[in-house]
């Protein structure tokens, strides 16, 4: 009896540690090879936002700052209110204080972990038996979203705790105890912290539904005191969590997306539906210079379409999980017509556009589903376990087709025909029984060394050393970044160059004018939909078009027109990958053409000549809509060397098309002539090349500081009429004035001393009023400035609530200037101008959480004794 009652307790941690076992495998051959389980730089954001993110915030935490604000993307953003920062989910802390590619050898098998257990737990308290929770959790986590999204940090860390909401949200249902209430609250709470806000906020959304299920599946009353209680636990969960959710909160008023979507731009940014997207995801193989990145899959082990029809088929109880389970995936497909217009009528879901997010719900869903129903088939003499059986042969067969690089794959299909043969003849010459055990012990055998192949081949096997910083950027962070100047990256490949990243600024020191692509301030946005019109298309207010980033990276936002507002956003630097700069020198030509290019004065067309044969020649011409130019015309009596070298000035002003052509047309045919270095040179074209290799770095020669002094203002009371203005303004205009959002009292000062300036003849830019930075930290900067007159100090550092003033050690009123900024009057004389991130929200928040804590362990004992004492 002592030895069955052993044998019962010990079989659950068996059973999990098994399974554990069985997830740790593939990442502890890798930590042994010194190899990491991390994807390519351009999968799931790893080196978009996850990389940086790591880096800089163990940067300003090594610097005894706490990372609020960062002012290396959008001109500065709260960084804490964007959730996907991780910046307090403590399991995070794993990656930002270790070596990101390293650490994910262990932060990915803990997450793994925590879901099977959770999975586990779940089940079990579902009525489903040990076993068949193991083959279930073990299956769900090592399969599918849950481990194909294991690189994309967030949503692998929110959805992971999701499991553990459902399993406390179970044990709550059967018994209304405070532990289960503080169970789910803090699974909540780690939900939130972890990272992805919008599969939280789906779950939210069908967590009443779930509920309503499994209450009606235990035959209780649908109305009782459970509602009470996971309304409670939600509440208690969100202000645990107070830090992060009131920040982002705050900043959800003031990004792109508080501006809400049309229906036209909510649907573009909707997946299209598709089956495959449910069942079987396109495989393909990615593989660059030292990076592996296998084929994606989605496989729920071996029960991922039968047994949830079985079991709701089989019990009618199951039914409202089964059409649960549906919705949840008819939401994850994405986008047609029906159900968009659905999600964009319900608050909050319509923020979000992509529903994909629901598909972790669906996994949820499914694998409980999948439970209950192989759980049936088990109970009913077997019946279920030949199709059980049938269906794992075609599972693995088809892995085989689809996955060639599977480990050991002779090994898997002979022994999987001679279980498959095993199977046929046990059946006609064993005893049920013993057909019943051989049967089970073949299937745990091939669906375990199924999953572990599957996982450990889909795992890639790279070399950490290619996430580090390239050499080009290093310069930067060896120099202290841009020392207040801004980059942006251009590139031929675009958002997908593996070099230039996005967010590189964040690894280098280095402000950048751009960053993630969905949450920029929406002011911001629309200052920067000035530079190229195609980043942002607004309808009655609404997002209808969004392309932000992506238009940015082709470089054609650098215009004539354009140029002045890029000095105020001082870009000094563009980084260039296998592009052109307009107004760039040396601008190059590939080819013979033809080349369309806008001629300034001081350009040169220079090029090397290298003539092969006796009699090659060379023309070249310039065309346009009111003529032409032969501009270059030249036959080699003999085989010779030239430098090409011709003044464009006399044609400057105007776009041309410049053609290359054979002279005399034979010799050019045989190719008698080669051309090197077309390019066009201009020592006085503003963006010049300072370094070339693999990235090309640009400097542009007229960027403004961060900070300068103006001496006049004006002001204007709607916004579209600022923009208006801007557009309007010369780099003469933005470095003498600028435009606030309302009337001021010191503007008025400014303005009267403008007109003073002016009467006296005296010009402000001859000013000697000495400006310099004297400090700067993720959360504070500070400068030093004398003033002849009175004028504002602008920062072309984003305007957000949070930011203070002092001079002179006394709080002074930040103005909204140029649409976005910030600018603060200065009297005449010294002063020292400190500006400081405090942000309200933040500190409230922080409050809120510790309270909560500190009053659930209070109330939690308080309780704990009053029950012990009623028991006694």
């Amino acid at each position: 009896m002592g030895v069955d009652r052993k044998r019962v307790q010990l079989t659950p941690i068996l059973l999990l540690c098994a399974g554990i076992v069985l997830i740790w495998a593939p990442f502890v051959v890798r930590m042994i090879k010194g190899t990491t389980a991390l994807a390519g730089l351009l999968e799931h954001d790893i080196g978009f936002q996850w990389i940086p993110f790591k880096e800089f915030t163990r940067a300003v935490f090594a610097q005894g700052y706490f990372p609020l604000w960062c002012p290396y993307v959008f001109a500065g953003m709260p960084f804490l209110a964007f959730s996907h920062t991780q910046v307090l989910y403590p399991l995070g802390w794993v990656l930002t204080f270790f070596d990101y590619a390293k650490a994910v050898n262990f932060y990915y098998p803990l997450h793994l972990s925590l879901g099977f257990i959770g999975f586990y737990l779940l089940l079990t308290n579902l009525g489903i038996s040990r076993f068949v929770s193991f083959l279930v959790g073990l299956s769900a986590v090592l399969s599918g979203k849950f481990f194909y999204f294991i690189h994309f940090l967030p949503i692998a860390s929110s959805n992971f705790w999701g499991i553990w909401f459902f399993y406390f949200l179970v044990k709550l249902s059967k018994e209304s105890r405070v532990k289960f209430l503080l169970g789910l609250s803090i699974a909540l709470m780690l939900e939130i912290l972890g990272g992805d806000i919008e599969s939280t906020t789906y779950q939210l959304f069908f967590t009443p539904f779930f509920l309503t299920f499994i209450l009606k599946q235990r035959e209780q009353k649908i109305f009782s005191r459970v509602w009470l209680f996971l309304f409670v636990a939600i509440l208690l969960g969100i202000l645990l969590a107070s830090a992060q959710f009131l920040t982002l909160f705050e900043y959800s008023g003031f990004f792109l997306r508080s501006a809400g979507y049309t229906f036209e731009g909510f649907e573009s940014r909707a997946l299209s539906p598709g089956l495959a997207w449910g069942i079987v995801f396109p495989l393909k193989n990615l593989k660059g210079p030292g990076l592996s990145t296998p084929a994606p899959y989605l496989y729920l082990g071996l029960i991922v379409l039968f047994f949830p029809f079985y079991s709701a088929l089989r019990s009618q109880k199951n039914f409202g999980l089964f059409l649960l389970a549906l919705f949840a995936l008819l939401f994850s497909f994405g986008s047609f017509k029906a159900l968009d217009w659905v999600i964009f009528h319900i608050p909050f879901l319509n923020r979000y556009g992509a529903q994909e997010h629901c598909f972790f719900l669906f996994q949820i869903f499914w694998s409980v589903l999948a439970g209950l129903g192989l759980e049936q088939a088990l109970k009913e003499n077997c019946k279920g376990v030949p199709w059980f059986f049938i269906f794992s042969m075609v599972l693995v067969l088809a892995g085989e087709l689809y996955f060639p690089s599977l480990g050991l794959r002779k090994f898997i299909l002979i022994f999987s025909a001679i279980a498959f043969l095993v199977f046929l003849v046990s059946r006609k010459f064993l005893s049920a029984d013993i057909y019943r055990k051989l049967s089970l012990s073949l299937l745990l055998i091939l669906f375990l060394l199924d999953l572990y192949f599957l996982s450990a081949s889909m795992l890639p096997n790279n070399s950490p050393a290619n996430y580090k910083l390239p050499a080009e950027l290093q310069r930067f962070k060896k120099s202290s970044g841009g020392k207040g100047y801004r980059a942006v990256a251009v590139s031929r490949m675009g958002i997908n160059d593996p070099v230039l990243l996005q967010q590189f600024g964040l690894r280098a020191n280095l402000g950048t004018i751009d960053g993630w692509i969905t949450t920029p301030p929406l002011d911001y946005a629309k200052f920067l939909n000035l530079l190229d019109n195609r980043s942002l298309t607004l309808k009655d207010g609404r997002i209808d078009k969004f392309g932000f980033n992506v238009h940015f990276r082709d470089g054609k936002f650098i215009q004539a027109d354009t140029l002045p507002l890029l000095d105020i956003l001082s870009v000094k630097y563009f980084l260039v990958r296998e592009i052109n700069l307009k107004f760039a020198s040396p601008y190059s030509l590939t080819g013979f053409g033809p080349h369309f290019v806008y001629l300034e004065k001081g350009d040169w067309l220079k090029a090397d000549l290298s003539a092969e044969a006796k009699g090659a020649g060379l023309e070249i011409k310039l065309r346009s809509d009111s003529g032409s130019a032969l501009i270059y015309q030249r036959v080699f009596a003999e085989p010779d060397q030239a430098l090409l070298e011709i003044d464009l000035s006399p044609y400057a002003g105007k776009n041309w098309e410049l053609r290359i052509s054979e002279f005399p047309p034979e010799a050019f045919a045989k190719r008698e002539i080669i051309i090197n270095g077309l390019r066009i040179e201009n020592s006085s074209r503003p963006i010049q090349r300072i370094y070339k290799n693999e990235i090309e770095i640009f400097e542009n020669r007229e960027a403004f500081p961060e900070a300068f002094i103006v001496h006049n203002c004006r002001w204007f009371s709607g916004e579209d009429k600022i923009l208006e203005e801007l557009k309007k303004f010369s780099q003469w205009d933005l470095s003498e004035q600028v435009i606030l959002s309302r009337e001021s009292r010191f503007g008025k000062i400014v303005q009267q001393t403008w007109a003073e300036l002016k009467a006296n003849w005296i010009d402000p830019h001859k000013l000697k009023e000495p400006l310099s930075r004297v400090k700067e930290n993720s959360e504070e900067i500070a400068f030093q400035a004398y003033l002849n007159y009175p004028g504002y100090l602008f920062l072309n550092h984003q305007y957000f609530p949070g930011w203070k003033a002092y001079i002179d050690g006394n709080e002074f009123p930040i103005e909204k200037a140029n649409y976005c900024f910030r600018a603060v009057f200065l009297e005449k004389g010294l002063h020292q101008i400190e500006f400081r991130y405090e942000p309200v929200s933040f500190r409230i928040g922080l409050w809120v959480s510790l309270i909560t804590i500190f009053s659930g362990i209070f109330f939690w004992v308080v309780l704990r004794r009053r029950f012990d004492q009623a028991g006694s």
